[in-house]
């Protein structure tokens, strides 16, 4: 076998073994609920929720979209991302990143289903 041969076989096990690994997404760190007052108050089984995702480490942020500024970059992308999807939406975030947004989920067993 040549070393160009070999040189090709241990290129491809090493893409091959790339491929495969599976990369475990980024941990939701933060959960921003984003609604409109003058359409809704949040529901308790959200406010419900919030001493249960601190208590797994994640922050939550409830803005009200009619009449926060987005005070610094998280909230403007959280904002944004929470717009495009439609309101009400729950948006959660890791490392300053969106990871997905959804509609606001049923009950605090829901939104909890959601960030795990």
């Amino acid at each position: 076998m040549s070393k160009q041969t070999l040189l090709y076989i241990c290129l491809a096990l090493i893409a091959y073994s790339l491929a495969k690994q599976h990369h475990q997404p980024a941990r939701v760190d933060t959960v921003w609920f984003v609604y409109q007052s003058e359409d809704m108050s949040l529901p308790p089984y959200v406010v419900g929720s919030f001493a249960r995702l601190n208590e797994q480490g994640v922050e939550v942020r409830a803005i009200d979209a009619d009449t926060h500024d987005g005070n610094d970059q998280n909230d403007i992308i959280a904002l944004d991302a929470a717009n495009q999807f439609g309101l009400p939406a729950m948006v959660l975030m890791s490392r300053s990143s969106v990871s997905r947004t959804v509609s606001f989920p049923g009950s605090v067993e829901q939104i909890l289903a959601e960030v795990n």
